[in-house]
């Protein structure tokens, strides 16, 4: 006959099972707060109660069905998750550039989008139809006047900070300021135009002053490219300043022997592509001369891989310049003897227009070849708004506005012909290998 109650052994599996049911959740509680334990001391004791006074146990019925509830996962305040999206293929042995001409930001184009009401001068509509033609690793211009810091005041020879957005907002990320004309003014100008642009996002060249360098570098990967502003001559006025305590130094190459100096100290750094932009002393030209052609030829044998005149308001020719350096090595450049005007108020003759130039440099050894080379022909449209001038810069090569009349189209169309005649037998797609 057995014996009512629990056997010894029974009892001793009850306990042993409390105190590992204890142990866990204590230990489950080290990691939790209160708020998250589900079973209580109290109800613990309670448990170990009925272990050692014989409770009744609780019949187990097979039959029982078991379901087992899954509780939602607390929900905790966090950002909002940022959608990830595949990385684009990183190409760091080639970089891709836009180069264009001049944007200068007249004092008619200042005024045509003059806000009263703020005093500041509303740039960007301008430039915007362009931006989607800008897109490379680094998008490059050039400034002819100088950036007021703050002042509202403009003039042809001076812009307000806007312009600096406008810039941007058009896609370029360096620019590439002209000597002569920030130095007419005075070193706290050229140092003010230097900050203006960095405060937008974009670095400069031309110049040394803080952020900017006569000699500025652009990269990526490993390709490093040596962009270089030069003027082939300095006014009285551009000259008076370099001689003051605040000027001295914020031009290392005002010679053609300088010029040399540093691009040589460019090639010695690890420069695969020396990009020279080339102020001419001559901006009324509207054709090449012998003079430019044999600056070219100098710079080229220099070691210059690529030149992008500046100064003439008229796009001039593009061509492929051959010669041999000190050593007797052949060298061949680009040389586009003028980008023409990107943006200015002028309309004196039909050809007043520009282009961007597009080169996808590819490292090969330790230089840098070119792949490939298209461009983009801009136009300048003025109309009446209102009886107010609007001042627009547009793809000459897409879609025209459809307000805009039959006389303006034919001057366009004549403008992209002259660009076609400029560039395209120089500058045709290269088909990459």
């Amino acid at each position: 006959m057995k014996k009512k109650g629990l056997s010894f052994g029974s009892i001793l599996v009850i306990v042993l099972t409390a105190v590992v049911l204890a142990g866990c959740i204590m230990v489950y509680s080290a990691f939790h707060s209160d708020a998250d334990v589900p079973m209580r001391a109290q109800k613990m004791a309670g448990l170990l109660s009925d272990a050692f006074l014989g409770a009744t146990p609780v019949p187990v019925n097979s039959d029982v069905t078991v379901t087992t509830v899954t509780q939602a996962p607390p929900v905790y305040t966090t950002e909002a998750p940022v959608q990830q999206t595949p990385a684009a293929q990183r190409n760091d042995d080639e970089i891709t550039l836009t180069l264009a001409g001049m944007v200068s930001f007249d004092s008619s184009i200042s005024n045509s989008v003059y806000n009263k009401q703020t005093g500041v001068c509303e740039y960007q509509p301008i430039v915007w139809d362009i931006a989607s033609a800008t897109a490379a690793d680094n998008a490059i211009a050039v400034l002819p006047q100088v950036l007021n810091a703050s002042e509202k005041k403009y003039s042809d020879a001076a812009a307000q900070p806007s312009a600096a957005m406008a810039l941007r907002a058009a896609g370029f990320d360096t620019v590439v300021i002209s000597p002569d004309d920030v130095l007419r003014h005075d070193a706290q100008a050229v140092t003010d135009t230097v900050n203006v642009l960095y405060q937008n996002g974009m670095q400069s060249c031309g110049v040394n002053a803080q952020n900017s360098a006569q000699l500025q570098w652009i990269g990526k990967g490993s390709v490093k490219v040596a962009l270089i502003g030069y003027a082939e001559k300095l006014s009285v006025k551009a000259s008076n300043t370099l001689q003051t305590a605040a000027g001295a130094g914020m031009m290392w190459a005002t010679q053609l022997e300088e010029l040399k100096n540093l691009i040589d100290q460019a090639k010695t750094a690890g420069a695969g592509c020396v990009l020279v932009y080339y102020f001419w002393q001559d901006e009324t030209v509207t054709k090449v001369t012998d003079a430019m052609r044999k600056a070219a030829l100098e710079v080229t044998a220099y070691g210059a891989d690529i030149i992008v005149g500046v100064g003439p308001k008229r796009l001039l020719p593009a061509v492929w310049l051959s010669t041999s350096d000190d050593n007797g090595f052949s060298k061949r450049a680009l040389v586009m003897y003028s980008l023409g005007s990107l943006l200015t108020e002028s309309r004196e003759a039909y050809d007043i227009a520009g282009a961007m130039v597009h080169v996808k440099l590819k490292q090969q050894g330790n230089g840098l070849e070119i792949k490939s080379l298209s461009y983009t022909p801009t136009y300048i449209w003025k109309q009446s708004v209102n009886g107010k001038d609007q001042y627009r810069l547009l793809q000459s090569n897409m879609p025209l506005p459809s307000e805009m009349n039959e006389n303006q189209r034919g001057v366009i169309q004549r403008s992209l012909q002259r660009t076609h005649e400029s560039l395209q037998e120089t500058l045709k797609i290269f088909e990459e290998e």
